[in-house]
């Protein structure tokens, strides 16, 4: 797990001007790891948080320490009731039984309205 990293090891894939930075985000990994919250709500609030960071190099850091533990496959790999789904939804598309934009939009409005 990325808070078992040393900090050396933490600080190498960081450049030194953000050292404080890594310093709370390391931080905030060893405390969310002790507060026992579910992978759920850590990456929800980790999603959080980088999606209100507009510097390009932080966000780069954070890729190259994520890269060290997920590298991405060339294609998902999707789970056997995913793959019936979708061939349901593709046979279902080839039948006519699909909702445009607009008539999605009308049912959700339906919806809300109650």
């Amino acid at each position: 797990m990325l808070y078992r990293l040393s900090y050396f090891t933490f600080f190498r894939a960081a450049k030194l001007k953000y050292k404080l930075i890594i310093e709370k985000i390391f931080d905030l990994f060893v405390n969310l790891n002790k507060k026992n919250m579910s992978k759920e709500e850590i990456k929800s609030l980790l999603h959080e948080g980088i999606e209100n960071i507009d510097d390009n190099d932080f966000l780069l850091t954070i890729k190259e320490l994520i890269d060290h533990k997920y590298q991405p496959t060339d294609s998902p790999r999707l789970a056997e009731w995913q793959k019936k789904r979708i061939l349901e939804s593709e046979k279902q598309i080839e039948n006519g039984e699909f909702l445009t934009d607009e008539q999605a939009d009308n049912l959700i409005d339906k919806w809300l309205k109650g």
